[in-house]
């Protein structure tokens, strides 16, 4: 009984620990938007389909049954995000170009995009 409420615990601060970081990326992307004076709800981060992805990824992070869930997600985001980092200065490297903020906001509204609509995609593989 201790260990089961001991796993519940886990996920529980797991699922406190994703919406958390979900809301902080979320919310630094919000106030690019508005430093460069877009508007928010023409941009794709802003669609139903990211708090769609959210939702699922917060329903298969309670449904995990191996630990270690988040850590390993932490792990593959970290490394898609260096791996974007690479590519924006491979790009800007053979344009000749230093990126300015508007290229700044798509990468990471792309990298966004990756984290949001893959992590349902790799908790559900992880189930299997």
């Amino acid at each position: 009984m201790n260990i089961s409420r001991n796993s519940r615990l886990t996920t529980v601060s797991a699922c406190i620990l994703f919406a958390l970081v979900s809301w902080a990326l979320l919310y630094f992307w919000l106030s690019l938007v508005h430093t460069v004076e877009e508007k928010v709800a023409t941009t794709v981060p802003a669609s139903p389909l990211v708090y769609a992805c959210i939702a699922l990824s917060f329903f298969f992070l309670i449904i995990q049954r191996k630990p270690g869930a988040l850590r390993e997600l932490a792990i593959v985001t970290l490394s898609v995000f260096v791996m974007l980092i690479y590519i924006v200065f491979s790009f800007n490297m053979l344009m000749h170009s230093k990126p300015d903020i508007y290229d700044l906001i798509f990468y990471y509204e792309c990298f966004l995009m990756i984290f949001f609509c893959g992590t349902p995609l790799y908790l559900s593989m992880r189930m299997i």
